[in-house]
């Protein structure tokens, strides 16, 4: 019995097993709108189609265009991209009316990229990870744990506040006792 491992290369989309939107055509693969939007980014060129008034994030969300967002009200600029020469904001912003025959270019940064997770739980990018924490704690803990000056000042200072506190508790004590014993020979 031979033993396989799971192929973990990208598999291919829909599209390119059975032909996008350049080959069948917008409607041919369920596109719908007149508006040809095209995301540009770096060499990387996405088209889909729209309609006059549909959130830019949509679009670009329909595209499969990667934008990175932070408030979704457009007050943080993060998802901005340039349009005929103005930087917008994705999350505020709908596709206005173009002309027939006119498409509605977008360019996204180059630097807007997805970013990669790590699919393993132990991989060695996470052993150095920890490794680098867990040394960072060492270093903290000897230089301001208890065996340093300023650990020792600290037990020494927290130890007189708790017999403070210690002393005045008692006294409290002491106090309500008093108070309910003559209190108690008053009700009698």
């Amino acid at each position: 019995a031979a033993i396989s491992m799971k192929d973990w290369s990208r598999r291919a989309t829909l599209a390119e097993k059975e032909g996008g939107a350049d080959i069948l055509g917008a409607a041919g693969v369920g596109l719908t709108g007149t508006i040809p939007v095209v995301f540009r980014q770096g060499n990387d060129t996405l088209t889909t189609m729209a309609t006059a008034g549909q959130p830019l994030s949509s679009v670009a969300a329909q595209a499969g265009q990667y934008i990175k967002y932070k408030c979704r009200k457009g007050e943080c600029g993060t998802c901005a991209v340039r349009v005929d020469g103005q930087w917008i904001k994705t999350c505020s912003v709908s596709i206005p009316f173009v002309p027939e025959g006119e498409s509605y270019e977008v360019f996204v940064r180059g630097t807007m990229v997805k970013p990669s997770k790590s699919s393993r739980f132990f991989s060695f990018k996470s052993f150095i990870a920890g490794f680098r924490n867990n040394f960072l704690g060492m270093v903290g803990f000897v230089k301001e744990g208890p065996l340093s000056r300023k650990g020792k000042e600290n037990f020494s200072e927290r130890i007189n506040a708790e017999r403070e506190l210690a002393a005045k508790v008692a006294a409290r004590k002491a106090a309500r006792a008093r108070g309910e014993g003559s209190d108690k020979i008053k009700a009698r």
